[in-house]
């Protein structure tokens, strides 16, 4: 029920995914939320481990990211200020348990995406023109110490690009020989597909994936998200 509904998220900006937890339940979580009239929230998130504990923690995180939390909490939509308290809120626990988390706010009339990670690598920006840019800033995941900053970055998004989010789950894969999938292999994909629709596109990564471990179901939870600006 936490998860986005696939589709038209706000006009000309379109949302699919996939998702294949390991167990019933999965810590990976992701969404796409109003933060304003003018801004959208974008994020994924990873919490470490698998099953109900996982979950629950990740739907725990999920709720600072409302709308009407983030005033009362940060007073910013700025995503390096919201990974920072995020880091506050959500320290490591004794049990050694954290998140990796990618944060983006997009800024709907001049489609500025603002952006920043912490551990949560694997996230690109894929051009109508076929270029490619890693949105990727490194910074310790979220938990691991209270002074931790979090840049962010800005890109500019024009008609037909595509950001793609997915969950390291997804390309620390490993074939039956015990080799990652990876990020490049990952990466290249995605790129390779990008001609076709957004959903088939995503569909498509996933199928290639289970190729490259001859397995249908991973060993970590797996998402894959695409957000297509018109």
């Amino acid at each position: 029920s936490l998860l986005p509904k696939e589709g038209q998220l706000v006009p000309g900006v379109h949302l699919a995914w996939e998702y294949l937890p390991s167990l019933v339940l999965g810590g990976d979580l992701f969404g796409a939320v109003p933060w304003g009239d003018d801004c959208l929230g974008l994020y994924i998130l990873d919490a470490s481990g698998h099953g109900a504990s996982a979950a629950l923690r990740a739907a725990s995180l999920v709720t600072f990211l409302r709308a009407d939390a983030l005033p009362q909490q940060v007073g910013s939509r700025e995503t390096g200020k919201i990974m920072a308290a995020l880091n506050h809120l959500f320290p490591l626990s004794e049990a050694g348990e954290y998140f990796t988390v990618w944060i983006g706010s997009l800024h709907l009339p001049t489609r500025e995406l603002c952006f920043s990670t912490a551990g949560h690598s694997g996230s690109v920006l894929v051009r109508k023109d076929g270029r490619m840019d890693h949105l990727f800033q490194p910074a310790l995941p979220v938990g691991f110490g209270s002074g931790t900053s979090y840049p962010a970055k800005r890109v500019t998004l024009q008609a037909g690009d595509r950001v793609i989010l997915p969950s390291d789950g997804l390309y620390e894969a490993p074939s039956p020989n015990g080799e990652r999938w990876g990020l490049t292999r990952f990466m290249q994909t995605v790129l390779d597909r990008c001609d076709r629709p957004l959903a088939q596109s995503i569909k498509d990564v996933i199928v290639q994936a289970r190729c490259w471990q001859e397995h249908h179901r991973f060993a970590d939870d797996a998402a894959l998200v695409g957000i297509e600006f018109e």
